[in-house]
């Protein structure tokens, strides 16, 4: 029988790809040094994790509202007050069950067949696929690592068309871990403006892990007029270590809660109940300090990972300012030959020779639009980070002309 054109369309992904080969090689008996994991290593905090068992106990077990429970919509509404100034209420919050589900909610309730949706790259690697699962078409706007993959604001003026359905934003970014200006958002506001048909989707999964002296923003931050037209997404998962509880949402006018609603309802329903008390406690600002070690960590491996990955030869690598990853160029490389004679062509053929030579994991770029790069996490501790970067030195030494 024949399966829909939309399932037989789909692209693996890329990390998955890794962590197959990765968990082949582990089970042979080698150490993986795993830097392609988009995944804190520390424990969930021990007040989150108290509350979604004390949930258990007092038997919040039941389905839940499909929007979400109303005392997590209320006090994300009251954290983008507090951290943002941004007015919102319960009515415009929809939890789901991660920030994935919650971003696929947002694309499918706005783009239709033939639509285009602007992507800057490097991109996060299911941005063009929700989109073209929703009939869309991805229009990718392209960064350079020279300029630390700022936005290049002329190329995407110049990518608005009259079939321009949505523009799709994501700082701090994954993979580059670049934090747009002020400036750009600034612009891009202004961009926005004179495109009124325009939605505009800020995905600030990472806007509480920043190393700068900026708070991230979004063109929403600077003009409050694109509020109509503007969804946020966001999530628990990276900032607060709750990735394994799978829970997101996206804070919007209320015609896309009411659509996210109605297409959350025929797929999924509400998120589970123990989770979401969970995230309710994740809230208090009594944990404030508890987010600012793990960012501060965070921090002190980053520059470990310049120190180290500064050494490795005839590579160059971006300057991220949030999340938790670094893009390293290996184009330099591309063209030498392994030791068993095969050539490498690409960041796919690169990633897989240092997985197998080196048990180095990372992604390749050509997953996220950006051939020739690989992304390392600096998720995991600064001994994995040392051991990996020694270890891709000494594959390199292993390639010949």
């Amino acid at each position: 029988m024949n399966r829909s054109t939309r399932v037989l369309n789909l692209k693996p992904s890329p990390t998955l790809a890794v962590g197959a080969k990765a968990n082949e090689l582990r089970a042979q008996g080698h150490k993986i040094l795993n830097l392609s994991l988009g995944e804190p290593d520390f424990p969930t905090p021990e007040p989150i994790r108290q509350a979604g068992q004390k949930a258990i106990e007092q038997g919040k077990t039941k389905y839940t509202p499909v929007a979400g429970i109303p005392e997590l919509r209320e006090a994300i509404a009251a954290f983008y007050h507090r951290h943002k100034g941004l007015n919102y209420n319960a009515s415009n919050i929809v939890v789901s069950t991660g920030a994935k589900q919650s971003l696929y909610n947002a694309i499918m309730s706005v783009v239709n067949d033939g639509d285009e949706v602007i992507i800057p790259t490097p991109y996060w690697v299911s941005y063009t696929t929700q989109v073209e699962l929703a009939g869309g078409t991805p229009v990718l706007v392209h960064s350079k690592m020279e300029d630390n993959y700022q936005l290049d604001l002329d190329a995407l003026e110049a990518s608005f068309t009259s079939k321009t359905k949505m523009l799709l934003l994501n700082s701090p970014n994954n993979p580059t871990g670049a934090v747009y200006t002020k400036e750009s958002m600034q612009a891009v506001a202004e961009m926005l403006k004179k495109h009124p048909e325009v939605w505009l989707i800020c995905d600030d999964i990472y806007d509480q892990l920043f190393y700068g002296d900026q708070t991230p923003v979004n063109p929403l931050d600077v003009e409050p007029s694109l509020r109509d037209r503007t969804i946020l997404v966001n999530g628990f998962s990276k900032a607060y270590a709750m990735t394994g509880w799978r829970i997101g949402y996206i804070v919007a006018p209320k015609p896309i809660v009411k659509a996210s609603i109605a297409l959350q309802g025929a797929i999924t329903s509400g998120t589970n109940a123990p989770t979401q008390y969970a995230a309710l406690r994740a809230l208090d600002e009594s944990l404030n300090s508890t987010i600012q070690d793990m960012r501060e960590t965070f921090r002190e491996r980053l520059a470990c990972m310049k120190e180290t990955f500064g050494k490795l030869p005839r590579t160059t690598f971006s300057n991220p300012e949030g999340a938790f990853y670094m893009m390293v160029d290996f184009s330099r490389w591309l063209g030498t030959k392994t030791p068993s004679g095969n050539r490498l062509t690409n960041g796919v053929e690169m990633a897989t020779y240092l997985l197998e030579e080196g048990h180095v994991a990372g992604v390749p770029g050509e997953a996220f639009g950006a051939p020739g790069t690989i992304r390392f996490a600096y998720s995991t501790n600064q001994e994995t980070i040392q051991q990996a970067a020694k270890a891709i030195q000494n594959a390199l030494e292993q390639l010949s002309e």
